[in-house]
């Protein structure tokens, strides 16, 4: 795929207005290579929160009901790239066929290709005892199991920017960038949150949750014989923050109040090993501890 020119910015001294999307948790990224990539929130009943929207103002998106079909909301108005899932860094793949049904009824958010993707709260896999596939239906062996994905992208006004469900009314609307001064020029940033992830420690039973979600994602993308034995463990992050987002923006759900009490009592004063101990909860189960709250991803078969 060729990679399109980025579009500008249009305020005064602005180099570039720039939208993260940080999705958090069990968003099963299936990828159309003509197309856009679609994010799955699989259901997982009341174990997890499915929300959106701004930073500490997020809404819930509902999942199916008798009364109400899954939500399937569309980013639109951002400069569309050419970035795809890193098969290294992600569980890909070669052949998914999303299906509906069962515990599996979801909404799902559409999204054009970013011009890239981060990857953080990342749990090692470990050959022949992390994750099993005999068939070799996986794109490339992954080296981490990824929690959570920033996908970038710049636009032009972020007045037309917003998600828009299939009825055509807005669920979230972009709101003012915030300006951010680099070395390079100021950027204006806006970050829209995708969250399907527990809202607390899942304790003792973090193991069973993360190994059990993680399957149900192959399942519903019927892959035929991958399998999850262990959750990824010693979570990390495998790229530095960009500029314009914070450690409470990108952390699990279950430790953000922690993280984001952290950063307004010392901002800038922790190292790396202090933030850790506070992000992951001293090695506690569930998504912020020492498995990874996520599922697998796929190329639309």
């Amino acid at each position: 795929m060729k990679e399109p020119a980025r579009q500008g910015a249009s305020a005064p001294g602005v180099t570039e207005n720039r939208l993260y999307v940080v999705l958090h948790g069990l968003v099963c990224l299936v990828e159309d290579p003509a197309g856009d990539f679609k994010g799955y929130l699989i259901d997982r009943a009341n174990e997890h929160v499915y929300m959106a929207g701004d930073f500490g103002k997020e809404k819930t998106i509902p999942n199916k009901t008798k009364d109400i079909p899954p939500r399937v909301l569309t980013l639109k108005n951002v400069t569309p790239g050419a970035k795809t899932l890193n098969p290294t860094l992600n569980a890909v793949l070669k052949k998914a066929v999303p299906t509906r049904g069962q515990v599996f009824e979801q909404s799902s958010i559409v999204l054009p290709h970013p011009y890239d993707i981060l990857h953080f709260v990342c749990g090692a896999v470990i050959e022949g005892l992390t994750l099993l596939d005999p068939g070799i239906e996986l794109a490339d062996r992954p080296l981490v199991i990824s929690g959570t994905r920033v996908f970038q992208y710049t636009f032009t006004d972020f007045n037309q920017v917003h998600l828009e469900d299939q009825d055509k009314v807005v669920f979230w609307q972009c709101p003012p960038p915030t300006i951010v001064n680099t070395p390079q020029g100021d950027l204006a940033v806006a970050i829209l949150e995708v969250y399907n992830e527990p809202p607390h420690d899942m304790g003792s039973g973090a193991a069973t949750h993360n190994k059990q979600e993680f399957n149900d994602s192959l399942l519903f993308m019927q892959a035929k014989n991958v399998q999850l034995l262990v959750p990824g463990l010693f979570p990390l992050d495998v790229d530095a923050l960009p500029t314009g987002l914070t450690e409470d923006q990108v952390c699990s759900l279950d430790v953000r109040p922690l993280v984001t009490a952290n950063l307004k009592k010392e901002p800038g004063a922790q190292t790396h090993e202090v933030r850790f101990i506070i992000r992951y909860g001293n090695n506690k189960g569930g998504g912020g501890g020492t498995q990874v709250c996520g599922g697998a991803n796929g190329i639309l078969g």
